[in-house]
């Protein structure tokens, strides 16, 4: 077992097809479509990757056991703090005693944005047991959308804002049925895309 950090950009391919490959396994299992299952998710990622790598900001950890990635966290560090944007690990793979893979990684990289003296780390993305179990604080953050007056700025809202909040509507209005039946056909919508893909 070894914990790597991806170094140079020549890593980086290998290292990202690792993250993409273990989170979308995992959630297509789930019968969800997954982040990674668009194209343009991954490339967006390879151009981050490199432009973080390059400016020392990057920190994508992988676990290694048996010579093979089980586990990656995505990361950037930022103004004193760690950011963990995505992580992914093989579900597959149980070791008796251990608690899971991302576990395992997580708290080496929680060690080693301690050693480089980093003030925080900020799991992202929402409230959720397996955040809390660190001891997180919950913070909030506000999402405030402008609009231009008039009918392009109107029309822009509505594009935006306007559909989530339709969205949100429609979901919160239909039974859970139906709703498992619409993500049903949206992953395998997504999968069908990710083979092709």
């Amino acid at each position: 077992v070894r914990f790597l950090r991806t170094e140079s950009e020549t890593e980086l391919p290998v290292h990202l097809d690792a993250l993409f490959r273990l989170h979308q396994a995992r959630w297509i299992r789930a019968g969800r479509p997954g982040v990674f299952a668009d194209p343009r998710m991954r490339s967006f990622y390879l151009d981050v990757s490199r432009r973080l790598l390059r400016s020392g900001r990057l920190r994508l950890w992988h676990l290694q056991a048996d010579g093979a990635i089980r586990a990656s966290q995505f990361a950037f560090a930022y103004d004193g703090g760690l950011y963990s944007l995505q992580e992914a690990y093989d579900d597959q793979f149980q070791v008796p005693g251990v608690g899971g893979l991302g576990v395992v990684l997580r708290g080496h990289v929680l060690r080693a944005a301690i050693e480089e003296r980093l003030q925080g780390y900020d799991f992202l993305g929402g409230v959720e047991d397996h955040k809390l179990r660190w001891g997180a604080s919950v913070h909030t953050v506000r999402r405030v959308r402008l609009a231009r007056r008039g009918v392009r700025g109107g029309a822009a809202w509505l594009a935006t804002v306007g559909a989530g909040s339709v969205r949100g509507w429609v979901k919160s209005a239909l039974p859970e049925p139906v709703l498992n039946a619409l993500r049903g056909a949206r992953a395998d919508y997504h999968r069908r895309r990710g083979r092709r893909g």
